[in-house]
């Protein structure tokens, strides 16, 4: 593979043989490099098609995500693949490291989620991907080396349910976890259960 650009020290544009560009993932993979120099294969952990029509890979998204975010995105990828059976396409790691990027930033910063934003319903009805998400926190916390709230595993639980939906998009599935989540709201209502108790069960 030809090298093209990086985009950070872990991530940079390349060309194979048949002149198609791709995305490639690898501590410090086009470290050094410049313009037609060959890159090292080996170094090399996930490609990604930087132009096929289904899978879209944004270079600009990947240029600003910190390398220390992609580590922590790679940990979490082989985590789920290989204990949850969950793979990602090209877009949804890509949109996995931002998200990641985002809250490591947001973290630093001192914001927090709200804690209770769609957690129950969330957890209800998606444990399995709660249960990785919850995981994949502990994973990203040994990374970055911070302490994350546990309301982040919300946001990333919508990730895991997307890479499993065969391309529906992530504000689709945050959309119908909302319309569930009021169904239940509207029927602990009708049956008098009190919302904080919680006791309906799906």
């Amino acid at each position: 593979m030809e090298f093209i650009k990086n985009y950070n020290n872990n991530a940079a544009l390349v060309k194979d043989s048949a002149g198609k560009d791709w995305v490639v993932i690898g501590k410090g993979i086009g470290f050094g490099l410049k313009k037609g120099m060959p890159v090292d294969e080996s170094k090399i952990e996930r490609r990604f098609l930087a132009q096929d029509e289904i899978d879209q890979v944004e270079p600009e998204v990947v240029k600003g995500i910190d390398p220390q975010s992609f580590e922590a995105t790679d940990q979490v990828c082989g985590m789920l693949e290989s204990k949850y059976g969950i793979s990602f396409t090209g877009y949804q790691y890509f949109a996995l490291a931002d998200h990641i990027d985002f809250m490591i930033k947001r973290t630093l910063d001192g914001a927090e989620l709200n804690p209770m934003s769609g957690r129950w319903e969330t957890k209800t009805l998606f444990p399995k991907e709660y249960t990785a998400a919850k995981e994949a926190l502990v994973i990203i916390s040994a990374t970055v080396h911070l302490t994350f709230d546990c309301s982040e595993a919300v946001s990333l639980t919508y990730h895991f349910i997307n890479a499993e939906s065969d391309g529906s998009k992530l504000q689709d599935t945050m959309r119908m976890t909302r319309y569930l989540g009021g169904i239940v709201n509207i029927v602990q209502y009708q049956y008098g259960i009190h919302p904080g108790h919680r006791q309906l069960q799906l």
